[in-house]
């Protein structure tokens, strides 16, 4: 990136004059980058370093932390407006409770109702790079899983805790991806 493009903020207010899906969204954005920025952009596959998410154990048990799901989502009522949001951030208690959702915190995942793929995409975020589930495990599970930097009286470190309370071991790997190369960007111009 060029210099000026490190560490300076811009505020960019846009308004559609009508409902417009995601993919006008997207193709919108694309348009305003291009006439305001002069951005050009193309994506080129790479191999990126990745995990593999595999089970630690040769007899295939998952860990203390990941059972099979015991959720049953009550069904919406025909006709009810949807639940207001709450005046504050669910906690994981009631992440687990209400059967729904899925909340990570800096050293916490709940995800109740979930599946193995999912699990494997919750634990990028610990692990730095794309995981990628190769367990081949099918069905629901409720998670509750917590790690930290290795302290006395604290969590397990990330990768210990995703071995001792999932049941699984995450191996180096490779996988390909799209990676957005910048061609070409200038300062923006004003309105």
């Amino acid at each position: 990136m060029p210099t000026w493009a490190e560490g300076k903020f811009y505020d960019v207010n846009v308004k559609a004059t009508r409902t417009i899906s995601r993919d006008e969204q997207q193709q919108m954005w694309k348009t305003l980058l291009a006439d305001r920025l002069k951005l050009a952009a193309h994506y080129e596959p790479r191999e990126e370093p990745s995990f593999e998410m595999v089970f630690a154990r040769a007899d295939r048990r998952l860990g203390p932390k990941m059972k099979p799901s015991t959720c049953t989502r009550p069904p919406a009522a025909p006709g009810t407006a949807a639940a207001p949001p709450p005046a504050s951030p669910p906690s994981g208690a009631d992440v687990m409770r209400r059967c729904s959702g899925f909340l990570s915190t800096a050293n916490a995942v709940f995800a109740p109702h979930t599946t193995a793929s999912a699990i494997a995409g919750f634990l990028r975020f610990g692990a730095g790079r794309q995981v990628i589930d190769k367990t081949g495990l099918e069905g629901f599970f409720d998670v509750e899983f917590s790690y930290s930097a290795p302290r006395p009286n604290e969590p397990p470190e990330f990768f210990t805790a995703v071995q001792e309370q999932l049941g699984f071991r995450l191996e180096p790997g490779k996988v390909q991806v799209d990676v957005l190369v910048i061609d070409h960007v200038e300062p923006p111009s004003g309105n």
